[in-house]
């Protein structure tokens, strides 16, 4: 017989010093322990339901929902779904391809298009990569808060921000939709698109290392410490960010597990963990410095479901005191200027402020784009909703108005306890205390 062997798993623990950079408050430390094989990571405010195949390196960030009740989710390798995306199987089973990037607050469903049964929806899947064998994997991309509505993204093709594609449409390699353009037949295709450059296939290369480091970041921190990726916490140390704990006014660094929303790394804010508990009170809240930094965020009168401030790697965002953000609404920094605001600045539902400035009391109403603007007082007094602005002028409206979400009461209160008794409850928050038979984001 053979001698009996032992076989041992080593977790080498890092512990990283973070410097205090930010005012007062005592050093506080972000472990991070690696992992013998690639993996991925799914934050723990994300919502995953039902038969969702998950893959290598492949990132979820908070408040994304995956709902595969009825039908099958495929996340492929190296694709990320980032802050409170939702991927809605519903329909008919979806496959988000190798390599596909659905950015903040885009939506993909698996809406069938009855008159083509053959027909099955899908990000990253099908076409050619430019210069490449048939074989070959390349990004593909849907853009803040856009929509997916039954079609198909073939690899090396872009949605733009606030686009839509609908049921049946397939838009083939090599081709972008137009921010805020509504492509709801293969007919329309070429007047409602414009070419993929080659700027663009950078970009979206590198969001796929970025994503790639941060899934195998956020799951070495949860390896040493399920509690570092939860609430006010740590981002992962990668190449283009160290790794450390938000900085509030007058309290210097703080790791707030238990904090309902997500507050991650390299953010500073203008209020104190009491004010922000008051203004935080809608689960669904992301203001991620784990990429681009610093986020500087000034004091916030309001903040609703669905808000993301992130940045892009190399970017910052200044955000001025008195801030107002309206649901699922997305402030971003970008590559032309670090994205700042003055006080009293207002941002509407689903609206983007990307890469963008903006004077004191400024009004960005719903669903528009604000990109690569420099904004003066007269600009806001101009800017309506649903519009499309680059370079500080408008482009065009946006083409199509997104159906409001079902206003559906819970059947009974008996069903809601404890804490949740005290307040009303949103819908976003249905799915926390377990009514998954609320579709509560029916489109």
């Amino acid at each position: 017989m053979s001698p009996r062997r032992n076989i041992f798993v080593v977790a080498i623990v890092l512990v990283v010093s973070v410097p205090n950079t930010f005012g007062k408050g005592k050093k506080i430390e972000c472990r991070s322990s690696d992992l013998p094989t690639p993996t991925y990571f799914v934050d723990p405010t994300a919502t995953k339901r039902g038969n969702v195949d998950i893959r290598s390196h492949v990132y979820v960030a908070p408040f994304a929902l995956l709902n595969a009740d009825r039908y099958n989710i495929l996340l492929d390798e190296d694709s990320d779904v980032q802050d409170s995306v939702r991927v809605d199987a519903s329909a008919g089973p979806l496959v988000i391809g190798k390599m596909a990037i659905l950015a903040h607050g885009a939506t993909v469903k698996s809406n069938p298009n009855p008159k083509i049964p053959e027909f099955h929806p899908a990000i990253g899947i099908g076409g050619t990569c430019p210069g490449a064998a048939p074989s070959a994997v390349c990004p593909s991309f849907v853009g803040f808060n856009a929509e997916v509505d039954g079609g198909i993204v073939q690899l090396d093709a872009m949605v733009g921000i606030l686009a839509r594609v609908g049921p049946g449409v397939t838009i083939p390699s090599g081709r972008k939709v137009k921010p805020g353009k509504n492509v709801t037949s293969d007919a329309d295709v070429m007047a409602l698109t414009e070419p993929v450059t080659n700027d663009d296939r950078e970009f979206m290369n590198g969001v796929i290392d970025v994503n790639v480091a941060l899934a195998k970041g956020y799951e070495e921190l949860s390896n040493a410490d399920s509690t570092q990726v939860v609430g006010i916490n740590c981002n992962p140390s990668t190449s283009f960010a160290s790794s450390v704990v938000p900085v509030l006014d007058g309290q210097g660094e703080r790791q707030v597990p238990s904090f309902l929303d997500r507050i991650i790394g390299h953010v500073h804010t203008g209020d104190t963990l009491e004010s922000l508990e008051r203004v935080m009170t809608e689960r669904g809240i992301s203001i991620r410095g784990d990429e681009g930094f610093p986020l500087e965020i000034g004091s916030i009168t309001r903040i609703s479901n669905g808000t993301t401030v992130h940045a892009l790697k190399g970017t910052s965002v200044v955000l001025g005191p008195e801030g107002t953000y309206g649901v699922y609404s997305i402030v971003h920094g970008g590559t032309h200027r670090t994205t700042t605001t003055g006080s009293k600045f207002s941002i509407g539902e689903r609206a983007v402020f990307y890469d963008s400035a903006a004077p004191a009391n400024c009004t960005i109403p719903a669903r528009t784009l604000i990109y690569d603007s420099n904004l003066t007082a007269d600009d806001c007094k101009k800017i309506s909703d649903h519009e499309i602005w680059e370079k500080g002028k408008f482009l065009w409206k946006v083409d199509w108005r997104e159906k409001p979400a079902l206003e559906v009461i819970p059947p009974s209160l008996s069903e809601i306890t404890g804490e949740d008794r005290k307040e009303l409850i949103p819908v976003s928050r249905w799915l926390d205390i377990g009514m998954a038979k609320v579709i509560a984001f029916e489109q």
